[in-house]
């Protein structure tokens, strides 16, 4: 590999030398220290006359102290070719065009350099890349664009046209636009005020709760540890530069109520039933009757579809089952139902995950014939939106 390389880079001269003094030139050769590579002898036939011929190589660098061995030797050496970077550099043609095409290559390297060939969008969990790379591209920063940007302006252009972006930063290494993102840090719980929304500049309470701790990355915190805040509440503010960052826990009190009557009217079925059946091809119906057509005034229907030829032809047997219902009263005993009711309410509230109970309240009322059961379930979690 190593002389693989030298011979590429220094490269050799290729020689025949003729005449019958060679042994005394290759004496000198030896004392020039100059080693002599792929030596062969031949003889050929000149005039008439048997001439001697030797084949040898030398390293390029030995190339003209060699020469100047033959020359005051007065012996006869020609050169049939070279090999190698060195010994082409040496040649006036090579060499212009080598320096010319070393300042292209060097034009082509300089202008390509100038330019944005690579766009790297890091840390996103929520957003879409495309709406990143759409913002870049409105402000100036595509692939193929020039490189001279002025990264702070990208920076703010991403953080006012891109709802969920707390902190970004823009850097231009080499060809490449690296977009390095920190998402807001929201709470993915909804407590059922679907009617708060974010304003996309301030952190706002999502619900009725008790601050706990508060952590202000980016704005103003507007409340206190203590503090009591109702939904709608600004948490921590924001401005229009500025985005409200930062982490608020609460305790919050969620509840739910079931309602048991004394008596109640409820409908179950007598026994009767009809049964249709009806074929349809896509939006065809035919060979029999239409779905909704009973008798039964109160009726409860399931429908079941099965498919004849699925592979070839989407023909389908769909039948209809009509239960017919009738009005019963009955009459609840609560006590026996109590316990029930109450892990069915405590079942319905919605804690958000890894969120601890601290503390459960059960209260019951009654009137005008209803039991009411209401759990009340307190947790600490965070909020804001």
């Amino acid at each position: 590999m190593f002389n693989r390389l030298k011979l590429l880079l220094f490269g050799q001269v290729y020689f025949v030398a003729s005449g019958v003094n060679f042994d005394k030139f290759l004496k000198e050769v030896l004392k020039g220290s100059i080693t002599l590579y792929n030596v062969k002898r031949a003889l050929s036939v000149k005039e008439g006359r048997a001439v001697n011929k030797v084949y040898f190589s030398v390293d390029f660098l030995n190339y003209k102290k060699l020469v100047a061995i033959a020359e005051n030797l007065c012996y006869n050496i020609e050169v049939l070719k070279g090999a190698g970077f060195l010994y082409s550099f040496s040649k006036p043609r090579f060499r212009t065009s080598f320096v010319a095409g070393l300042f292209l290559c060097l034009i082509v390297v300089f202008a390509f350099n100038a330019f944005i060939w690579r766009v790297e969008v890091n840390g996103l969990h929520t957003l879409y890349e495309a709406d990143v790379r759409a913002v870049l591209r409105d402000s100036g920063a595509r692939v193929g664009g020039a490189r001279r940007l002025n990264t702070r302006e990208l920076e703010n252009d991403i953080l006012k046209g891109l709802d969920g972006v707390a902190a970004v930063s823009v850097v231009v290494r080499g060809v490449s636009l690296v977009v390095n993102i920190d998402e807001v840090v929201r709470p993915d719980f909804d407590f059922g005020c679907s009617n708060v929304v974010s304003d996309g500049v301030n952190l706002i309470a999502n619900a009725d709760a008790i601050i706990t701790n508060i952590v202000v990355l980016r704005g103003i915190q507007m409340v206190q540890i203590g503090d009591v805040v109702e939904v709608g509440t600004i948490l921590i503010a924001g401005s229009d530069e500025v985005r409200a960052t930062g982490y608020v826990y609460a305790r919050v009190f969620l509840q739910h109520t079931i309602s048991v009557p004394d008596t109640e009217i409820v409908l179950r079925r007598t026994g009767r039933y009809e049964i249709y059946s009806t074929f349809r091809l896509h939006n065809l119906t035919f060979f029999g009757s239409k779905a909704g057509k009973t008798s039964f005034e109160n009726y409860e229907k399931t429908t079941n579809e099965f498919y004849a030829f699925k592979s070839f032809i989407p023909l389908r047997r769909v039948t209809h089952t009509f239960f017919e219902l009738e009005s019963v009263t009955i009459t609840n005993d609560f006590e026996a139902l109590k316990e029930q009711t109450i892990i069915k309410a405590r079942s319905s509230i919605n804690v958000p995950k890894g969120a601890v109970v601290t503390n459960e309240q059960v209260s019951i009322t009654q009137a005008l014939g209803i039991n009411s059961v209401t759990v009340t379930l307190e947790f600490e979690t965070r909020i804001g939106v």
